[in-house]
């Protein structure tokens, strides 16, 4: 099976970039999720946690395994 995307350059310039960088901004968010969930546990922090949480309410929203 084969996908190919096609843009109209440069107009969709900004929608390439996204498609080209998924795996980057994947991750990003990745790392960002694992740094909380190692804050939370060995300093704590509520506010830490609702971070986390809300996080994780936005990957599911897109779409995004946790």
């Amino acid at each position: 099976m084969k996908a190919i995307l096609e843009f109209n350059l440069p107009e969709e310039s900004q929608e390439h970039y996204a498609a080209v960088n998924g795996d980057a901004y994947r991750d990003v968010i990745w790392a960002m999720n694992e740094w909380l969930r190692q804050q939370i546990k060995y300093h704590g922090g509520a506010e830490l946690a609702e971070a986390r949480a809300h996080l994780a309410v936005l990957m599911a929203d897109a779409g995004l395994e946790d």
